[in-house]
């Protein structure tokens, strides 16, 4: 779970100094961002920018 969003569909891995943040949805892995890990994550994405549709 990414801890600034609180929201259980949404997780992050940490690559080096990356957080890349990503949903599942049934069979499918969507890359929702790469963001450096310096850089603050609510000032760059609202929480309803999470919304994948397809």
């Amino acid at each position: 779970m990414v801890p600034e969003y609180q929201l259980p569909n949404l997780r992050e891995l940490i690559h080096g100094a990356y957080r890349i943040i990503y949903e599942i949805r049934q069979d499918t892995c969507y890359i929702e961002a790469v963001i450096h890990s310096s850089r603050d994550l609510m000032r760059h994405y609202e929480p309803g920018q999470w919304d994948v549709t397809e």
